[in-house]
């Protein structure tokens, strides 16, 4: 986007009589003027037109205080078309009303048409014009005060953070922290659902479990008395064993403590010989050279003493010679200085001569200098009285042009109500085609919901009938329950009755029984045995029946659930349509009146009757132009002959300054070449610096007397360098003659403590031997004892809670059947509640900043990185480039995140920090540049326009020209730049300064310079 043409009315500071701002007259400009003037106004009006924003908080802050209209027009060019969008914001009440019109300009009809039909259309088709938003149009067009360097003076590990500042990744993070709340709270309702399950499903689980029990309990009382009998007579056993085997353990235990420590002891004694043996070898090694490590050492002493002789010399030496090669330096600085100031004074006598030509060559051409002079005179008079014409001229065509758009604007204000007028009619139009359609949809709605109510009662039905078997089938399961419990009973009888003892007792008297009485005793409990079964048969025959019409019902009941629909939104739908019915006959009635102001409107337009006062004042300005005669072409005539004849004006006063310094000139040569004669005649005769050439000739003699050899002093250094291993092994020698002997007498101490402790181990281990059978006896009767402890705590314990037991059954049945209703609808809410909180998990995943804010980065830093380097190459003639590194490797091998700044120039890569100053300036420049650069081709849009608020701070006389330097260099990437600044020395380096001025009462204005 670029702008062309600005017209603003009661905007911020600016009043109802501010001219036009015209774009197209500067491609660079300075926008320049006091804080609070309005500079920045100027700027949010182009925003505020395009998006309706601006720095402003309230939209209503815009009005210019005690106006009750902001009003701005706004003309600019995208991808070669031209387009005007005018917005405007109105006081009315205690509200505001606003308007926004897009035009696209017709150069058939010298016109702009309009492209848009109200505000929120209007707006959607500049958004998709400009391809970004108002945001990214912030970021990327502007460079916003003291921002400019945030991104390259932050430290590296801060950098990723500015830079996802800047391309505005905060919205993913807040979009993904979003998430993250929506998800852990759905999750936690989730848990607190799944908590309640697992508890409903706990306890319904042990329904059977408790059922049984119940049934079971009376049996167990018995069996539990006969198991705690049987336990305590077996633990008081196994305590009487234990306690006569516990000193037997005891002794083992001790035993073993001994022995690992023998072994420790003798473990570390024989590795503590081992190392000795190791070092009395190296000791009998080293004593075995003895006579070749005296004899090496004594030539050690003798070559570095003849080494430190010569090192002494080689100091004196390097002295006289760094003393030598300093005078002659002085010699060639004295020589140099003398043949520089020749060439000087040469060049210069060449200068002067030369001048002096030019001069005798403008004083040949003296009269025609003054002859084209007089010329010029009267020609500047003609261009002066042509000039205050053409100025006024341009001032009525800039008053013509804002006339028509004034007019224009009234005819698109009555275009814009007769396109509003013909929607309306359209959309009326087709409201009343669907009259009959809304009728039958409406009948067919009411059979509709009388069907699915015959459905619902038809549910009800069925859900009575399911519920009926579900009390039988219950009522049979608890009388099969009953018959497998007497079952049982019978059971139990017949098998103590079988029992193999001598006597055989009556289950119910506890009288002896005799053998013909047992034998019919057997045969009835059998017979009714297998009467209880045959009646547990019938049962679970009878269950199986009723389960098999329990699911019949139930898919009849989930059928008619498919295939019933929600009467309430039925009728809410029902509803919808009869209004709807309602609103299209009431639409027949106004299609009647807005036909007849659509009528009117186009007679309005096709007469040309509006805007009158208008087209009257467009008249006047036509006719004064007329009248002030001016003649452009006379006027282009006379501005290039005086264009032509200009040169005279200047070659005149040269002219009359150059007789004056004729002379002055012969005088100077004249002196520069007795100078030149007198340096020559020096430097042939070599006479100077005569003091430090006989100084330098002294020195050179005492070298000489020295009679230092380098190469003898570097054949002794290595000589030594190989001798002093001998050094090394003369310590080693002395070391190993000390200590020989006592090592001897540690190996022999060492080797009587190892057998001591090897032979009492083997006593250890034999009395281990014998006592371990009785320790294993011993802890097999402590583990049988712990047994017969624990089955006896076991046995207390059922006793005591068989009771509590037999009340919790009941009560826990009965809550059972309650918690079995509740949970269809608990695993329903769990399912939705689990789906929901994995979408936004996704999402969370997906806006956090290993998503796509990681991938927008990644994108991003190679971009910016040659757009940057594109712009640094001309703002460094090629001399530098950068790179962006994502990662750079630890200590530990692996790799760490961070956005390093490298810069490679003819001294080699070094990092960012290492620049200062306008190096600096230019790396900062090009980097914040291809941000904005980026920003914009991200949303799909050019960046044309760039707009620098005060954006590089404080800068010194040499910052600003540097600043002013960079500008120049980028104005090929840009059609518009304007630098926003209130320093002075800044905007008098700006070919085209907007000056803004604030008057009190008056408000804003600003005048093109």
């Amino acid at each position: 986007m670029v702008p062309l043409k600005l017209s603003l009315k009661n905007f911020l500071s600016y009043g109802d009589s501010t001219p036009p701002l015209d774009f197209r007259m500067f491609d660079i400009a300075c926008l320049s003027g006091k804080n609070g003037h309005g500079k920045s106004a100027i700027i949010d009006a182009i925003t505020w037109a395009l998006w309706g924003k601006c720095r402003v908080k309230s939209n209503e802050e815009v009005i210019k205080r005690g106006e009750r209209e902001a009003y701005v027009e706004l003309e600019f060019e995208v991808e070669k078309n031209h387009y005007r969008v005018i917005r405007s914001l109105n006081r009315k009440g205690n509200g505001v009303s606003s308007s926004l019109f897009l035009q696209m300009f017709d150069a058939n009809t010298n016109s702009f048409k309009p492209l848009a039909q109200g505000k929120e259309e209007a707006q959607s088709k500049i958004k998709k014009l400009l391809k970004m938003d108002y945001e990214s149009f912030i970021c990327s067009s502007f460079i916003l005060q003291g921002k400019a360097d945030e991104f390259t003076k932050k430290p590296p590990a801060d950098r990723k953070k500015i830079l996802a500042s800047i391309l505005d990744l905060e919205k993913y993070e807040r979009l993904s922290k979003r998430a993250k709340e929506l998800a852990t709270k759905l999750k936690q309702e989730e848990e607190v659902l799944r908590e309640k399950l697992a508890e409903i499903d706990s306890e319904i689980s042990q329904r059977e479990a408790l059922e049984r029990e119940l049934e079971d309990i009376k049996a167990r009382e018995d069996q539990i008395a006969f198991e705690l009998e049987k336990a305590e007579k077996l633990f008081e056993e196994t305590i009487r064993k234990s306690e006569l085997l516990k000193t037997y353990v005891n002794r083992y235990r001790e035993l073993q403590e001994e022995r690992d420590k023998t072994k420790n002891l003798c473990y570390n004694l024989e590795k503590e010989l081992t190392k000795l043996l190791l070092e009395i070898e190296k000791d009998r090694e080293v004593l075995s050279r003895r006579e070749e490590i005296l004899q090496g050492y004594g030539d050690f002493e003798r070559v570095r003493e003849e080494e430190s002789l010569l090192s002494e010399k080689l100091l004196k030496y390097t002295t006289l010679i760094k003393e030598l090669e300093s005078l002659k330096a002085i010699i060639n600085e004295e020589k140099t200085r003398i043949e520089n100031r020749i060439s000087s004074l040469t060049g210069k006598k060449e200068e002067l001569e030369a001048r002096l030509f030019q001069i005798e060559k403008l004083i040949n051409r003296e009269k025609e200098i003054e002859e084209g002079f007089a010329c010029f005179v009267g020609l500047r008079s003609q261009n002066d009285l042509l000039e205050k014409k053409k100025q006024a001229v341009e001032k009525l065509k800039i008053l013509e042009l804002d006339i028509k758009n004034n007019i224009e604007r009234e005819k698109l204000l009555i275009e814009t109500r007769i396109m509003e007028i013909e929607t309306r009619a359209k959309d009326l139009k087709q409201r009343s085609k669907e009259l009959e359609k809304l009728k039958e949809e409406c009948l067919k709605l009411r059979a509709e919901i009388k069907d699915v109510e015959g459905k619902i009662s038809e549910r009800e039905l069925l859900k009575e009938r399911l519920k009926a078997i579900e009390d039988e089938k219950k009522t049979i399961t608890w009388n099969k329950r009953d018959l497998e419990k007497k079952r049982r009973e019978e059971l139990q009888k017949l098998e103590i009755i079988t029992l193999d003892t001598e006597k055989t007792r009556c289950p119910l008297c506890e009288s002896p029984l005799e053998e013909e009485a047992k034998s019919a005793l057997v045969e009835k409990i059998q017979r009714t045995i297998a009467t209880l079964e045959e009646l547990i048969e019938k049962d679970e025959e009878s269950i199986k029946a009723l389960e098999d019409k329990e699911k019949e019902l139930s898919l009849q009941i989930s059928q008619l659930e498919s295939s019933i629909k929600n009467v309430s939104e039925l009728n809410k739908l029902l509803g919808e349509k009869e209004k709807a019915l309602e609103n299209t006959s009431s639409a027949l009635k106004e299609l009647e009146t807005i036909n007849e102001e659509l009528d009117n409107l186009r007679k309005i337009l096709f007469e040309e009757n509006y805007a009158v006062e208008l087209r009257e004042q467009l008249r006047n300005v036509h006719n004064e132009i007329k009248n002030l005669d001016y003649d452009e072409v006379r006027h282009r005539e006379v501005k290039e002959n005086l264009e032509r004849l200009k040169k005279f004006e200047m070659d005149k006063l040269i002219l009359e300054q150059e007789k004056r310094n004729k002379s002055l000139l012969e005088k100077e040569i004249l002196s520069i070449e007795q100078e030149l004669f007198s340096l020559s005649k020096i430097l042939e005769s070599e006479s100077y610096a005569l003091k430090h050439r006989e100084k330098a000739l002294k020195i050179q003699e005492e070298i000489n007397e020295l009679g230092y050899n380098e190469a003898k002093h570097r054949e002794l250094k290595k000589h030594l360098e190989e001798l002093e291993k001998f050094s090394k092994e003369k310590e080693k020698l002395d070391k190993a003659i000390q200590s020989l002997s006592l090592r001897e007498r540690e190996r022999e101490n060492l080797n009587n403590r190892v057998e001591t402790e090897r032979e009492r181990l083997k006593r250890i281990e034999k009395e281990i031997n014998e006592i371990s059978e009785k320790v294993k006896e011993g802890q097999f009767i402590e583990e049988k004892k712990k047994i017969a402890e624990k089955n006896l705590l076991d046995i207390k314990k059922a006793r005591e809670t068989l009771i509590e037991e037999k009340t919790k059954i009941v009560s826990t049945l009965e809550r059972i059947e309650e918690l079995d209703k509740k949970k269809t609808q608990i695993q329903e809410d769990i399912k939705r509640l689990s789906h929901e909180s994995k979408v936004y998990q996704e999402l969370e995943r997906a806006f956090s900043k290993n998503g796509i804010q990681a991938l927008i980065i990644e994108n991003a830093v190679p971009e910016i990185e040659m757009e940057a380097n594109r712009i640094l190459k001309k703002l460094t003639d090629g001399n530098m480039t950068l790179s962006l590194e994502m990662v750079k490797p630890t200590q530990k091998g692996n790799e760490k995140e961070t956005l390093d700044i490298k810069i490679a120039d003819a001294s080699g890569i070094r990092s960012y920090e290492t620049f200062s100053g306008g190096e600096a300036f230019r790396i900062d420049f090009a980097l914040r540049v291809a941000i904005s650069k980026f920003i914009a081709n991200r949303s799909g849009a050019q960046l044309r326009t760039l707009v620098i608020d005060e954006g590089f701070g404080t800068q010194d006389k040499d910052g600003l020209a540097q600043f002013v330097d960079v500008i120049n260099a980028i104005k090929g990437d840009f059609e518009k730049i304007i630098v926003i600044t209130h320093v002075d020395e800044l905007k008098d380096k700006f070919p085209v300064r907007i000056e803004v001025t604030k008057e009190p009462g008056k408000g804003s204005s600003f005048e093109i310079i």
